[in-house]
């Protein structure tokens, strides 16, 4: 009877030990979670201005002087060169990627206590990539329109912190280590993805 409990409690104790390890990566890991954040919020605004882009309705954004942001997201320079298609549906699209790398990170280090190398070699490059398109439209709004956006510079803004996250990522992942009380189950059973007989099998031998 105690084995069969053994392994009906057994996915519970496995499910409760993936959260913590869950937990403390995001703690641990902060920069990840700090990308994670602001990609939320660089999508959301992208949604936001790709609705205004295909709904024709004024953007909560001042019209006048050099924050215009009416003139900027209605100028050649917000849609993808050679179509009508608007630049914020590749930045969602950016966010989306950014984010999920970010979440993949972050569950690689919370089951397994390791950090993926090519997640951060992706990660950097992807992020390189998103900056020399920020500079692009920041070139754009300066040089050629002399008008300012607020909302593309709120986007601007995330996207360059993203890439500082995740050039600090690339400099210290080797540093990073779950906390020793989430590394024990670890240690013990292994990674989380075990089935429940296998890791009630596991409990018993180590009993014996």
């Amino acid at each position: 009877m105690n084995d069969m409990g053994t392994d009906i409690e057994q996915p519970e104790h496995v499910h409760s030990q993936t959260a913590l390890r869950f937990g403390a990566a995001l703690r641990t890991v902060w920069w990840q979670t700090a990308i994670v954040i602001l990609s939320v919020a660089g999508l959301l605004i992208s949604i936001y201005l790709t609705s205004v882009h295909y709904e024709h309705v004024p953007l909560v954004c001042s019209t006048t002087g050099f924050i215009n942001c009416q003139r900027v997201t209605s100028s050649p320079y917000s849609v993808v060169p050679g179509t009508t298609i608007p630049i914020t549906i590749p930045g969602m699209l950016w966010f989306i990627v950014s984010g999920s790398i970010a979440l993949f990170s972050l569950r690689a280090f919370a089951v397994n206590g390791i950090d993926s190398r090519r997640l951060r070699i992706f990660q950097l490059f992807w992020s390189l990539f998103g900056i020399a398109f920020v500079l692009y439209l920041i070139y754009a709004e300066f040089v050629l329109l002399h008008n300012l956006c607020e909302w593309c510079t709120a986007i601007h803004i995330a996207t360059f912190i993203i890439l500082i996250a995740s050039a600090y990522h690339w400099q210290n992942a080797k540093d990073a280590a779950l906390p020793a009380s989430n590394r024990e189950h670890q240690d013990e059973y292994g990674s989380a993805q075990y089935t429940s007989a296998q890791l009630a099998m596991m409990r018993r031998k180590h009993k014996h």
